[in-house]
């Protein structure tokens, strides 16, 4: 398949590369708006609304990880250095689109009932996935299958760190949303659950940078052949 004469491999890398920036830019953003979140000189309506841009940031790197999954197992596959066939491909990128609809409907469900149980099943989605990359990564190191690169197989073990860091930065959010309903009752303590919140959070954050641009390096580089 070619678009503007442009083949299917340069449409992958072009996707990749893009999802890689936006998943970057929109951690960026969400650890801006966090300092102005954390700041205690702020008055509460001020430090709610840089809150709810947070939570709005966020939805742009979930998006981007769940996406990154599909256009990368399909260009790697392409490439030659994952065996997955036709089937196993379609699977991903169904099971991909279903994700991405789950998360996008559960932001949208917040605070009730359903996006209660939507939470838990994506919560549940992430830490099997996060299983499989880390049992990919590691066959593919000690056995060259399925992943026959072992640049791409510790990309894929890195990328189950990511997910990690991701589900330890929910954390420090729900510590926010406890240090903020606690304001009109004991203000000193809430301050300290939201700037400890924001300190181990940014550990976090920085931390998942240095794993993605890790991870975009191996990409480009592919080393060990």
């Amino acid at each position: 398949m070619e678009i503007f004469g442009f083949g299917t491999i340069e449409i992958l890398r072009f996707l990749h590369i893009l999802i890689f920036v936006y998943w970057l830019g929109g951690d960026l953003g969400v650890y801006m708006a966090a300092g102005y979140v954390a700041r205690r000189d702020l008055a509460f309506d001020e430090r709610m609304r840089f809150l709810k841009l947070l939570m709005t940031l966020d939805m742009v790197p979930r998006y981007c990880l769940i996406l990154m999954l599909p256009v990368g197992f399909q260009l790697a596959t392409s490439l030659g250095y994952l065996d997955l066939s036709g089937v196993h491909m379609a699977l991903i990128w169904i099971m991909a689109a279903a994700w991405l609809a789950l998360v996008r409907t559960l932001h949208k469900q917040e605070k009730t009932t359903t996006g209660e149980k939507l939470r838990k099943l994506d919560m549940g989605i992430r830490y099997v996935v996060l299983g499989a990359l880390l049992l990919a990564g590691g066959l593919g190191l000690t056995t060259g299958y399925p992943v026959a690169a072992p640049w791409l197989a510790i990309k894929l073990i890195l990328f189950a760190g990511v997910m990690t860091l991701g589900l330890l930065l929910r954390r420090c959010v729900a510590k926010w949303m406890t240090g903020f309903r606690l304001l009109g009752e004991d203000k000193e303590k809430a301050e300290d659950l939201i700037t400890e919140g924001r300190r181990t959070a940014a550990g976090y954050a920085r931390l998942l940078w240095a794993l993605l641009m890790i991870m975009g390096f191996l990409g480009v580089a592919k080393p060990m052949p």
